[in-house]
Protein backbone atom coordinates (compact mmCIF):
# COMPACT_ATOMS: atom_id res chain seq x y z
CA UNK A 1 0.00 0.00 0.00
CA UNK A 2 2.86 2.53 0.87
CA UNK A 3 4.25 1.88 -2.37
CA UNK A 4 1.43 2.43 -4.00
CA UNK A 5 1.00 6.39 -2.79
CA UNK A 6 4.39 6.69 -3.23
CA UNK A 7 3.97 5.73 -7.40
CA UNK A 8 0.84 7.85 -7.15
CA UNK A 9 2.38 10.37 -6.14
CA UNK A 10 4.99 10.60 -8.24
CA UNK A 11 2.41 10.13 -11.38
CA UNK A 12 0.30 13.09 -9.69
CA UNK A 13 3.13 15.32 -10.02
CA UNK A 14 4.30 14.30 -13.54
CA UNK A 15 0.88 15.34 -14.07
CA UNK A 16 0.91 18.74 -12.42
CA UNK A 17 4.36 19.26 -14.30
CA UNK A 18 2.82 18.45 -17.32
CA UNK A 19 0.05 20.64 -17.00
CA UNK A 20 -0.39 23.66 -19.46
CA UNK A 21 -1.41 26.26 -16.30
CA UNK A 22 1.88 25.27 -14.88
CA UNK A 23 4.18 24.37 -17.29
CA UNK A 24 6.76 27.16 -17.42
CA UNK A 25 5.89 29.09 -14.31
CA UNK A 26 8.49 29.64 -11.87
CA UNK A 27 8.12 28.47 -8.60
CA UNK A 28 8.47 31.24 -5.92
CA UNK A 29 7.52 32.24 -2.33
CA UNK A 30 7.44 36.08 -0.40
CA UNK A 31 5.13 37.24 -3.10
CA UNK A 32 1.67 38.85 -2.52
CA UNK A 33 -0.62 36.14 -3.53
CA UNK A 34 -3.56 39.11 -4.75
CA UNK A 35 -0.63 40.62 -7.04
CA UNK A 36 -1.50 40.88 -10.73
CA UNK A 37 1.62 39.56 -12.73
CA UNK A 38 2.70 40.67 -16.58
CA UNK A 39 5.15 39.70 -18.79
CA UNK A 40 7.81 40.84 -21.07
CA UNK A 41 9.78 38.72 -23.05
CA UNK A 42 13.37 39.36 -24.69
CA UNK A 43 15.75 36.80 -26.95
CA UNK A 44 16.92 35.39 -23.68
CA UNK A 45 14.45 36.63 -21.18
CA UNK A 46 10.86 36.81 -19.51
CA UNK A 47 10.57 39.55 -17.05
CA UNK A 48 7.63 38.75 -14.44
CA UNK A 49 6.88 41.79 -12.86
CA UNK A 50 3.94 43.95 -11.18
CA UNK A 51 2.07 46.84 -13.33
CA UNK A 52 3.27 49.81 -11.07
CA UNK A 53 6.99 48.85 -12.20
CA UNK A 54 6.22 48.11 -15.94
CA UNK A 55 8.88 50.80 -16.83
CA UNK A 56 11.44 49.28 -14.84
CA UNK A 57 11.25 46.25 -16.21
CA UNK A 58 11.76 47.11 -19.59
CA UNK A 59 15.20 48.70 -18.16
CA UNK A 60 16.07 45.25 -16.15
CA UNK A 61 15.32 43.53 -19.79
CA UNK A 62 17.68 45.25 -21.71
CA UNK A 63 20.25 45.25 -18.72
CA UNK A 64 19.66 41.41 -18.77
CA UNK A 65 20.59 41.00 -22.73
CA UNK A 66 23.62 43.05 -22.04
CA UNK A 67 24.66 41.24 -19.27
CA UNK A 68 24.05 38.05 -21.13
CA UNK A 69 26.10 39.46 -23.81
CA UNK A 70 29.20 40.24 -21.58
CA UNK A 71 28.89 36.66 -20.02
CA UNK A 72 28.48 34.79 -23.50
CA UNK A 73 31.96 37.26 -24.61
CA UNK A 74 33.85 36.53 -21.13
CA UNK A 75 33.21 32.37 -20.72
CA UNK A 76 30.91 30.96 -23.48
CA UNK A 77 27.74 31.36 -21.58
CA UNK A 78 24.73 30.20 -23.61
CA UNK A 79 20.89 29.99 -22.38
CA UNK A 80 18.79 26.77 -23.97
CA UNK A 81 15.48 28.66 -23.13
CA UNK A 82 14.88 32.04 -21.30
CA UNK A 83 15.40 32.71 -18.37
CA UNK A 84 12.63 33.79 -16.05
CA UNK A 85 13.46 37.02 -14.01
CA UNK A 86 11.06 37.99 -10.96
CA UNK A 87 11.20 41.50 -10.29
CA UNK A 88 9.40 42.75 -6.62
CA UNK A 89 9.25 45.74 -4.46
CA UNK A 90 8.17 43.85 -1.54
CA UNK A 91 11.62 44.18 0.64
CA UNK A 92 13.36 47.49 1.70
CA UNK A 93 16.72 45.37 1.52
CA UNK A 94 18.64 45.58 -1.64
CA UNK A 95 19.10 41.65 -3.09
CA UNK A 96 18.52 38.94 -5.40
CA UNK A 97 18.78 35.30 -5.44
CA UNK A 98 18.83 32.68 -7.82
CA UNK A 99 16.66 29.71 -7.23
CA UNK A 100 15.74 26.55 -9.04
CA UNK A 101 11.99 25.97 -10.50
CA UNK A 102 10.07 24.03 -13.45
CA UNK A 103 11.76 25.21 -16.32
CA UNK A 104 15.62 25.52 -14.72
CA UNK A 105 17.11 28.17 -13.12
CA UNK A 106 15.53 31.58 -12.11
CA UNK A 107 16.15 35.21 -10.89
CA UNK A 108 14.30 37.06 -7.77
CA UNK A 109 15.22 40.84 -8.04
CA UNK A 110 14.22 43.44 -5.34
CA UNK A 111 13.95 46.63 -6.71
CA UNK A 112 15.58 48.28 -4.37
CA UNK A 113 19.04 49.84 -4.37
CA UNK A 114 21.65 49.16 -1.45
CA UNK A 115 21.78 51.68 1.07
CA UNK A 116 24.82 52.64 3.37
CA UNK A 117 26.55 49.98 2.34
CA UNK A 118 25.18 47.20 4.16
CA UNK A 119 24.43 44.40 2.18
CA UNK A 120 27.37 42.17 1.53
CA UNK A 121 29.52 44.83 0.92
CA UNK A 122 27.89 45.79 -2.51
CA UNK A 123 28.16 49.13 -2.54
CA UNK A 124 31.17 48.54 -5.48
CA UNK A 125 29.22 48.62 -8.42
CA UNK A 126 28.51 51.05 -11.42
CA UNK A 127 25.14 50.00 -12.22
CA UNK A 128 23.15 48.58 -9.66
CA UNK A 129 21.31 46.32 -11.64
CA UNK A 130 23.30 45.28 -14.03
CA UNK A 131 26.03 44.20 -11.58
CA UNK A 132 23.48 42.36 -9.93
CA UNK A 133 22.25 40.56 -13.22
CA UNK A 134 25.93 39.70 -13.86
CA UNK A 135 26.17 37.91 -10.71
CA UNK A 136 22.85 36.03 -10.43
CA UNK A 137 23.43 34.88 -14.30
CA UNK A 138 27.40 34.09 -13.20
CA UNK A 139 25.47 31.32 -10.51
CA UNK A 140 23.01 30.57 -13.40
CA UNK A 141 26.08 29.87 -15.93
CA UNK A 142 27.67 27.94 -12.86
CA UNK A 143 25.78 25.93 -12.12
CA UNK A 144 23.07 24.19 -15.18
CA UNK A 145 26.10 23.01 -16.49
CA UNK A 146 25.22 19.10 -16.41
CA UNK A 147 27.60 16.90 -18.48
CA UNK A 148 27.84 13.22 -19.25
CA UNK A 149 25.79 11.13 -17.84
CA UNK A 150 24.05 13.90 -15.83
CA UNK A 151 23.03 15.86 -18.88
CA UNK A 152 22.19 12.48 -20.61
CA UNK A 153 19.31 12.00 -17.50
CA UNK A 154 18.27 15.71 -17.68
CA UNK A 155 17.21 15.42 -21.57
CA UNK A 156 15.72 12.38 -20.59
CA UNK A 157 13.58 13.30 -17.35
CA UNK A 158 13.89 17.23 -17.26
CA UNK A 159 16.05 19.79 -15.03
CA UNK A 160 16.38 17.43 -12.17
CA UNK A 161 20.35 16.96 -11.47
CA UNK A 162 22.97 19.70 -11.24
CA UNK A 163 25.97 18.88 -9.67
CA UNK A 164 27.52 22.07 -9.52
CA UNK A 165 25.42 23.12 -6.96
CA UNK A 166 26.79 20.60 -4.53
CA UNK A 167 29.83 22.81 -5.10
CA UNK A 168 31.44 24.97 -1.69
CA UNK A 169 29.60 27.95 -0.90
CA UNK A 170 32.44 29.89 -1.10
CA UNK A 171 33.59 29.19 -4.45
CA UNK A 172 30.13 29.79 -6.15
CA UNK A 173 29.92 32.88 -4.57
CA UNK A 174 33.56 33.41 -5.38
CA UNK A 175 33.05 32.95 -8.64
CA UNK A 176 30.14 35.20 -9.32
CA UNK A 177 31.53 38.14 -7.23
CA UNK A 178 34.94 37.52 -9.49
CA UNK A 179 32.26 37.54 -12.56
CA UNK A 180 30.34 40.80 -11.58
CA UNK A 181 34.03 43.07 -11.19
CA UNK A 182 35.57 41.61 -13.93
CA UNK A 183 32.85 42.41 -16.25
CA UNK A 184 31.99 45.63 -14.50
CA UNK A 185 34.98 46.99 -15.41
CA UNK A 186 36.32 46.26 -11.76
CA UNK A 187 33.28 48.00 -10.49
CA UNK A 188 32.64 44.53 -7.79
CA UNK A 189 33.41 43.41 -4.67
CA UNK A 190 36.59 41.08 -6.37
CA UNK A 191 38.28 44.73 -6.53
CA UNK A 192 37.20 46.69 -3.78
CA UNK A 193 39.33 47.72 -0.55
CA UNK A 194 36.40 45.87 1.91
CA UNK A 195 37.57 42.68 0.57
CA UNK A 196 41.92 42.78 1.60
CA UNK A 197 40.48 44.61 4.57
CA UNK A 198 38.19 41.71 5.81
CA UNK A 199 41.28 39.25 5.20
CA UNK A 200 43.74 40.81 7.03
CA UNK A 201 41.58 42.00 9.69
CA UNK A 202 40.59 38.23 10.19
CA UNK A 203 44.21 36.96 10.40
CA UNK A 204 45.09 39.80 12.40
CA UNK A 205 42.43 38.79 14.85
CA UNK A 206 43.48 35.15 15.02
CA UNK A 207 40.40 34.60 13.22
CA UNK A 208 41.19 33.15 9.59
CA UNK A 209 38.99 31.79 7.34
CA UNK A 210 39.02 28.26 7.92
CA UNK A 211 37.91 25.77 5.53
CA UNK A 212 35.45 24.18 7.08
CA UNK A 213 33.32 27.33 8.28
CA UNK A 214 33.60 28.82 4.45
CA UNK A 215 30.35 27.30 3.40
CA UNK A 216 28.14 27.86 6.46
CA UNK A 217 25.79 30.75 7.41
CA UNK A 218 27.57 31.39 10.48
CA UNK A 219 26.85 34.31 13.08
CA UNK A 220 30.08 34.22 14.02
CA UNK A 221 31.70 37.69 12.02
CA UNK A 222 31.62 38.16 9.20
CA UNK A 223 28.75 36.25 9.14
CA UNK A 224 26.99 35.88 5.40
CA UNK A 225 29.96 38.17 3.80
CA UNK A 226 32.77 35.66 4.45
CA UNK A 227 32.00 33.36 1.16
CA UNK A 228 31.31 36.36 -0.73
CA UNK A 229 34.34 38.20 0.25
CA UNK A 230 36.99 35.61 1.57
CA UNK A 231 35.62 33.52 -1.60
CA UNK A 232 36.25 36.36 -3.90
CA UNK A 233 39.80 36.98 -3.01
CA UNK A 234 40.18 32.74 -3.24
CA UNK A 235 39.04 33.02 -6.81
CA UNK A 236 41.25 35.64 -7.48
CA UNK A 237 44.85 33.95 -6.63
CA UNK A 238 43.34 30.37 -8.41
CA UNK A 239 43.29 33.27 -11.36
CA UNK A 240 46.45 34.46 -10.46
CA UNK A 241 47.81 30.56 -10.97
CA UNK A 242 46.29 29.48 -13.95
CA UNK A 243 44.26 32.12 -15.23
CA UNK A 244 40.24 32.30 -15.61
CA UNK A 245 40.63 29.18 -18.38
CA UNK A 246 41.26 27.30 -15.78
CA UNK A 247 38.10 28.58 -13.39
CA UNK A 248 36.05 27.59 -16.82
CA UNK A 249 37.78 24.05 -17.41
CA UNK A 250 37.22 22.97 -13.78
CA UNK A 251 33.31 23.96 -13.24
CA UNK A 252 33.03 21.96 -16.64
CA UNK A 253 34.44 19.32 -14.81
CA UNK A 254 32.48 19.16 -12.03
CA UNK A 255 29.29 19.53 -13.79
CA UNK A 256 29.99 15.85 -14.88
CA UNK A 257 30.94 14.18 -11.48
CA UNK A 258 28.79 12.76 -8.77
CA UNK A 259 27.57 15.62 -6.37
CA UNK A 260 30.12 15.96 -3.18
CA UNK A 261 33.20 15.22 -5.65
CA UNK A 262 34.16 18.24 -7.00
CA UNK A 263 37.43 18.82 -5.04
CA UNK A 264 38.38 15.60 -6.95
CA UNK A 265 37.86 17.87 -10.37
CA UNK A 266 39.78 20.45 -8.24
CA UNK A 267 42.66 18.58 -8.12
CA UNK A 268 43.30 17.04 -12.02
CA UNK A 269 43.07 21.33 -13.11
CA UNK A 270 44.95 22.48 -10.18
CA UNK A 271 47.72 19.31 -9.28
CA UNK A 272 46.47 19.33 -5.66
CA UNK A 273 43.77 19.25 -3.10
CA UNK A 274 41.34 22.24 -2.68
CA UNK A 275 42.34 22.16 0.99
CA UNK A 276 45.97 22.81 0.38
CA UNK A 277 45.22 25.67 -2.09
CA UNK A 278 43.37 27.26 0.41
CA UNK A 279 45.85 26.74 2.71
CA UNK A 280 48.71 28.90 0.40
CA UNK A 281 46.22 31.02 -0.27
CA UNK A 282 45.64 31.78 2.98
CA UNK A 283 49.56 31.92 3.82
CA UNK A 284 50.03 34.29 1.23
CA UNK A 285 47.42 36.58 2.79
CA UNK A 286 49.24 36.39 6.39
CA UNK A 287 52.52 36.81 4.84
CA UNK A 288 50.38 40.51 3.50
CA UNK A 289 48.74 41.04 7.04
CA UNK A 290 52.35 40.94 8.81
CA UNK A 291 53.01 44.84 9.32
CA UNK A 292 55.61 45.78 11.40
CA UNK A 293 53.88 46.47 15.06
CA UNK A 294 53.17 50.22 16.45
CA UNK A 295 54.88 51.10 19.44
CA UNK A 296 52.49 53.24 20.92
CA UNK A 297 48.82 51.61 20.86
CA UNK A 298 46.09 54.28 21.58
CA UNK A 299 44.02 52.68 25.14
CA UNK A 300 40.60 51.70 24.08
CA UNK A 301 37.88 49.85 26.06
CA UNK A 302 34.95 47.74 25.35
CA UNK A 303 31.67 49.39 26.59
CA UNK A 304 28.97 46.80 25.28
CA UNK A 305 29.57 43.74 27.44
CA UNK A 306 28.28 41.23 24.35
CA UNK A 307 30.38 40.71 21.10
CA UNK A 308 28.05 40.77 17.72
CA UNK A 309 27.41 42.99 15.35
CA UNK A 310 26.70 47.28 16.33
CA UNK A 311 24.02 48.07 14.03
CA UNK A 312 24.06 51.92 14.92
CA UNK A 313 25.08 54.22 18.20
CA UNK A 314 24.49 57.67 19.46
CA UNK A 315 25.25 60.00 22.19
CA UNK A 316 23.07 61.63 24.39
CA UNK A 317 23.19 66.08 23.91
CA UNK A 318 24.74 65.94 27.31
CA UNK A 319 27.17 63.08 26.77
CA UNK A 320 26.23 61.07 29.55
CA UNK A 321 24.47 58.07 27.60
CA UNK A 322 24.99 56.10 24.82
CA UNK A 323 22.47 53.84 22.81
CA UNK A 324 23.71 50.95 20.66
CA UNK A 325 21.69 47.92 18.98
CA UNK A 326 23.65 44.66 19.09
CA UNK A 327 23.12 41.67 17.45
CA UNK A 328 25.35 38.86 19.12
CA UNK A 329 26.42 35.98 18.32
CA UNK A 330 25.21 34.27 21.21
CA UNK A 331 22.22 35.58 22.69
CA UNK A 332 19.78 37.66 21.68
CA UNK A 333 21.03 41.32 21.50
CA UNK A 334 18.47 44.09 21.33
CA UNK A 335 19.10 48.13 21.90
CA UNK A 336 21.47 48.97 25.14
CA UNK A 337 21.70 51.90 26.80
CA UNK A 338 25.54 52.62 28.42
CA UNK A 339 25.82 54.86 31.69
CA UNK A 340 29.23 56.65 31.12
CA UNK A 341 28.56 57.78 35.01
CA UNK A 342 27.55 55.08 36.09
CA UNK A 343 29.45 52.85 34.31
CA UNK A 344 26.99 50.28 34.11
CA UNK A 345 24.46 48.78 31.17
CA UNK A 346 21.00 47.94 30.46
CA UNK A 347 19.09 46.47 28.11
CA UNK A 348 15.96 48.55 26.81
CA UNK A 349 14.26 46.25 24.53
CA UNK A 350 15.96 42.63 23.57
CA UNK A 351 15.61 41.48 20.24
CA UNK A 352 15.46 44.77 18.44
CA UNK A 353 17.62 45.46 16.07
CA UNK A 354 17.79 49.12 14.52
CA UNK A 355 20.09 51.63 12.79
CA UNK A 356 20.37 55.54 12.61
CA UNK A 357 20.00 56.03 16.29
CA UNK A 358 19.37 59.46 17.53
CA UNK A 359 18.21 61.02 20.31
CA UNK A 360 15.59 63.91 20.84
CA UNK A 361 16.13 67.19 21.79
CA UNK A 362 15.61 66.61 25.52
CA UNK A 363 17.29 63.51 25.42
CA UNK A 364 14.02 61.44 26.60
CA UNK A 365 12.94 59.56 23.36
CA UNK A 366 15.54 57.55 21.30
CA UNK A 367 14.40 57.69 16.76
CA UNK A 368 15.81 55.07 14.33
CA UNK A 369 15.07 52.78 11.67
CA UNK A 370 13.99 49.38 12.04
CA UNK A 371 12.30 46.87 9.42
CA UNK A 372 8.97 44.89 10.03
CA UNK A 373 6.27 42.85 8.01
CA UNK A 374 3.35 43.92 6.35
CA UNK A 375 0.90 41.29 5.96
CA UNK A 376 3.48 38.87 6.08
CA UNK A 377 4.69 39.56 2.42
CA UNK A 378 6.09 42.97 2.43
CA UNK A 379 9.39 44.05 4.46
CA UNK A 380 9.48 47.53 5.22
CA UNK A 381 12.24 49.91 6.74
CA UNK A 382 10.39 53.21 9.13
CA UNK A 383 11.37 54.90 11.54
CA UNK A 384 10.19 54.61 14.96
CA UNK A 385 10.52 56.43 18.39
CA UNK A 386 11.19 54.85 21.90
CA UNK A 387 10.19 56.50 24.87
CA UNK A 388 13.12 55.77 27.60
CA UNK A 389 11.09 56.76 30.48
CA UNK A 390 7.87 54.21 30.01
CA UNK A 391 9.87 51.83 27.37
CA UNK A 392 7.73 51.85 24.55
CA UNK A 393 8.15 52.15 20.74
CA UNK A 394 5.75 53.99 18.30
CA UNK A 395 5.73 53.65 14.76
CA UNK A 396 6.66 57.57 13.33
CA UNK A 397 5.99 56.56 9.60
CA UNK A 398 4.02 54.05 7.63
CA UNK A 399 5.06 53.90 3.96
CA UNK A 400 7.98 52.04 4.49
CA UNK A 401 11.02 52.71 1.98
CA UNK A 402 13.42 55.01 4.57
CA UNK A 403 16.78 54.59 4.27
CA UNK A 404 18.28 57.42 6.41
CA UNK A 405 16.54 60.96 8.09
CA UNK A 406 17.61 63.66 10.13
CA UNK A 407 15.65 66.44 12.16
CA UNK A 408 15.52 69.68 10.73
CA UNK A 409 14.08 71.97 13.64
CA UNK A 410 14.48 70.02 16.70
CA UNK A 411 11.83 67.42 16.56
CA UNK A 412 9.36 68.83 14.66
CA UNK A 413 10.59 68.29 11.39
CA UNK A 414 11.96 65.15 9.65
CA UNK A 415 14.18 65.24 6.24
CA UNK A 416 13.98 61.76 4.73
CA UNK A 417 16.01 60.01 2.36
CA UNK A 418 13.49 57.05 0.92
CA UNK A 419 14.14 53.94 -1.66
CA UNK A 420 12.66 54.33 -5.51
CA UNK A 421 13.14 51.59 -7.81
CA UNK A 422 15.44 54.46 -9.51
CA UNK A 423 17.16 55.85 -6.60
CA UNK A 424 16.66 57.93 -3.62
CA UNK A 425 13.78 60.87 -3.20
CA UNK A 426 14.12 63.06 -0.27
CA UNK A 427 10.86 64.06 2.02
CA UNK A 428 9.80 66.73 4.37
CA UNK A 429 7.77 65.34 7.44
CA UNK A 430 5.97 67.85 9.91
CA UNK A 431 5.38 66.65 13.48
CA UNK A 432 1.68 65.05 12.37
CA UNK A 433 3.90 62.59 10.23
CA UNK A 434 2.64 64.35 6.96
CA UNK A 435 4.44 64.52 4.08
CA UNK A 436 4.73 68.19 3.17
CA UNK A 437 7.66 67.78 -0.04
CA UNK A 438 8.70 65.18 -1.82
CA UNK A 439 11.88 66.09 -3.87
CA UNK A 440 13.19 63.98 -6.69
CA UNK A 441 16.11 65.40 -9.01
CA UNK A 442 14.77 66.25 -12.17
CA UNK A 443 16.93 63.63 -13.98
CA UNK A 444 16.14 60.87 -16.27
CA UNK A 445 14.60 58.05 -14.07
CA UNK A 446 17.21 55.95 -15.52
CA UNK A 447 19.86 58.11 -13.24
CA UNK A 448 18.79 59.31 -10.13
CA UNK A 449 21.48 59.03 -7.48
CA UNK A 450 21.62 57.26 -4.77
CA UNK A 451 21.55 59.94 -1.55
CA UNK A 452 22.33 58.90 1.85
CA UNK A 453 23.78 59.81 5.26
CA UNK A 454 21.65 62.59 5.72
CA UNK A 455 22.73 65.59 7.78
CA UNK A 456 21.71 68.87 8.95
CA UNK A 457 23.83 71.95 10.51
CA UNK A 458 23.53 72.54 14.19
CA UNK A 459 21.70 76.29 13.26
CA UNK A 460 19.23 74.12 10.57
CA UNK A 461 19.91 76.16 7.30
CA UNK A 462 22.22 73.42 5.32
CA UNK A 463 21.76 70.16 4.25
CA UNK A 464 24.27 67.76 3.42
CA UNK A 465 24.17 64.43 1.52
CA UNK A 466 26.61 61.47 0.57
CA UNK A 467 25.46 60.86 -3.23
CA UNK A 468 26.74 57.91 -5.47
CA UNK A 469 25.94 59.24 -9.27
CA UNK A 470 25.06 56.85 -12.28
CA UNK A 471 28.82 56.48 -13.02
CA UNK A 472 29.53 55.27 -9.24
CA UNK A 473 31.28 58.01 -8.13
CA UNK A 474 30.52 59.27 -4.67
CA UNK A 475 30.62 62.83 -3.25
CA UNK A 476 29.39 65.16 -0.90
CA UNK A 477 26.35 67.58 -1.68
CA UNK A 478 24.77 70.57 0.24
CA UNK A 479 21.93 72.29 -0.17
CA UNK A 480 20.01 74.90 1.94
CA UNK A 481 17.06 73.69 4.31
CA UNK A 482 14.75 76.30 3.07
CA UNK A 483 15.61 75.90 -0.64
CA UNK A 484 14.16 72.02 0.29
CA UNK A 485 11.33 73.20 1.46
CA UNK A 486 10.39 75.59 -1.00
Amino acid sequence: MKTYRVFLGLVLLALIRAHPLFAGLPVTGGVDPLQKWYIMESEHFRVCFPPRLKELAGLITDEAEEAYKDLNRWAGYTIEENIDIIITDNSDLANGFVRSGTRGFYITLYTVFPYQDFVERSDAYMNWYRNILIHELSHIAHQQKAGGFFGFLNRIFGRLLYPNTTMPRFYREGFATHAETVNESGHGRGNYPYTDMYVSTAIEETNPPLLDRMSSRTSVWPGTTGPYLYGVSFVNYLVSLRGEEALFEFNDLSSNRLSFTGSMAFQEVYDKPLYESWEDWLEIEREKSRLPAHEEKTPLSALSGEHGWVYSLAVSGSGDRAVYSIRPTDKLGGLFLYDFIRKEERCLKQGLYCENLMFSEDDSRLYYIRGGMRKNVYYENNIYEFDLERGREKKVTESGHVQGFVFTREDSELLVCSSTPYGTEIRIIDRDRKTKKVLVPEESKKSLPIIEQPAVSPDGSLAAFSCKDSEGNRGIYAASVDDLRK
